[in-house]
């Protein structure tokens, strides 16, 4: 019995670690790529230079660095 208790843990322990990896990844990906596809699209419509795209990155990063700021003060819990 102890010896299967030493194998779960490690394998418990890979699968939070990757949960985590994932939960980041969303985080730092979706509201930057999010803000360049949304920025483009301004830019497109509005026959402006890439302004609202630069714009748009910028809002994209500091939302993904709000997000990741949350996630380990919940981690810290």
């Amino acid at each position: 019995m102890a010896n299967d208790d030493k194998l779960k843990q490690p394998r418990s322990a890979a699968i939070l670690l990757s949960l985590t990896l994932l939960d980041t990844s969303w985080r730092m990906f979706i509201p930057t790529i999010g803000g360049v596809i949304i920025g483009i699209a301004l830019d497109h419509i509005l026959l402006t230079t890439p302004v609202f795209t630069f714009m748009s990155v910028i809002v994209g990063s500091i939302t993904s660095l709000m997000l990741i700021m949350s996630q380990l003060k919940g981690l810290k819990k």
